[in-house]
């Protein structure tokens, strides 16, 4: 798969190190939010936080353009010694976990309209977004504090099997119909997350039961993956109910329900329709870039530390995030993940823009689409698509 080579652009990356930053809006914006709140007893200021998310990032998309500079060979290696990236990742965690804080106690102590409330749980599930592609860069490295790291924001709203069923099992069936997180074509985003929110879970357990057994031990053990996370949730999410009163509990439940939301239409967008094909032995190719759907927005790419070049995550999966590279000839979203998440929201907008790009993309070849089963044989029908 082709990448878009460039010579040295030492200057660009020492400037483009400063822009991942943007990631920093997430927990930043809800924390001001909620302090306005709090000072002006008003909760219309809860909304902004959800504009700004929705509508404003891709607003500043349109603005920032695309980023399409890969490193050369030299600073790539240059980009991989330096520790400057891993500390923001680390830094930024205890400021997520003050803005949900903050907010949650904004919440209990401010009067408000329901509907205000509703805002503020939504933009925590913006805020989650933010905190999940933190916890996933975190996840894929091996170094212990990281590896802890990536648990104790995870933890924040209680997604505890997702470095396990992500790293061992989503990555490994990836675009597959037996993969539970990649979306089929003709599936809309609440039928995937009926689809997809028990069966990772059930796939994490397993995994994760599977691994203890090798080591003979039961799963009911400190040395569980899950259930480590879980400690932290639960004690973090302790800490705010003995802080803030029993009446915090629906609170937080429903604020980790929309994080569990928020994630759930992260895998939606990434894969949808996209199949890699059975070999004859039985086994799927290689995951290559062209499996998963890609984006070079600079603002919103930033923001999500690259995770928008999700075709260079699949394909090399260890490839930390400062150096993951653009290619061509690959599926490309219209938007940037959080106007791709709304869009998501409305299934036939979805199909509407997403199917059109797909069938462009596989030239209208049913055997290079993973289809909703009992879609396929109607939405080939309707495009009037090959069969082999």
């Amino acid at each position: 798969m082709p990448e878009l080579t460039t010579p040295a652009n030492a200057n660009w990356f020492e400037r483009k190190k400063f822009y991942y930053f943007a990631n920093f809006v997430g927990p930043f914006l809800p924390l001001w939010v909620a302090w306005k709140v709090f000072e002006t007893g008003n909760g219309q200021w809860f909304w902004l936080t959800v504009i700004t998310f929705y509508i404003g990032v891709a607003i500043f998309d349109l603005i920032s353009g695309k980023d399409e500079i890969n490193p050369n060979d030299e600073e790539e290696q240059q980009l991989k010694n330096s520790r400057f990236y891993n500390s923001v990742l680390l830094a930024v965690i205890p400021l997520y976990w003050t803005a949900f804080a903050a907010t949650t106690y904004v919440c209990m102590n401010v009067d408000m309209p329901w509907y205000h409330t509703m805002a503020a749980l939504i933009g925590l599930g913006a805020m989650f977004a933010g905190v999940f592609c933190v916890s996933h860069e975190l996840g894929h490295r091996n170094q212990w504090h990281l590896r802890w790291g990536a648990k104790f924001s995870i933890a924040m709203f209680g997604y505890n099997h997702f470095h396990i069923e992500h790293n061992r099992g989503h990555h490994v069936h990836v675009s597959t119909p037996e993969d539970p997180a990649s979306s089929r074509m003709g599936e809309s985003i609440y039928q995937f997350a009926l689809r997809e929110l028990p069966g990772t879970f059930k796939r994490a357990v397993k995994l994760e039961t599977d691994r203890l057994q090798r080591l003979g031990i039961g799963f009911w053990t400190w040395r569980n993956d899950i259930l480590q996370t879980a400690a932290v949730s639960l004690f973090m999410h302790g800490l705010m109910v003995w802080a803030f009163g029993l009446t915090a509990i629906p609170f937080l439940l429903a604020a980790c329900a929309l994080g569990y939301f928020q994630l759930t239409m992260a895998n939606y967008l990434e894969h949808y329709g996209l199949l890699r094909q059975k070999k004859d032995n039985g086994r799927y190719e290689k995951c290559q870039p062209r499996h998963s759907w890609n984006c070079n927005n600079k603002f919103s790419n930033y923001m999500t530390l690259q995770l928008q070049r999700h075709s260079d995550h699949h394909a090399n999966a260890t490839r930390e995030y400062q150096i993951l590279r653009d290619y061509q000839q690959v599926p490309l979203l219209p938007a940037g993940y959080p106007l791709m998440m709304f869009i998501s929201l409305i299934p036939p907008l979805w199909r509407a823009v997403m199917d059109k790009r797909l069938l462009e993309f596989v030239g209208k070849d049913s055997s290079q689409i993973n289809f909703a089963p009992d879609k396929k044989e109607q939405l080939i029908k309707q495009y009037q698509l090959l069969q082999n």
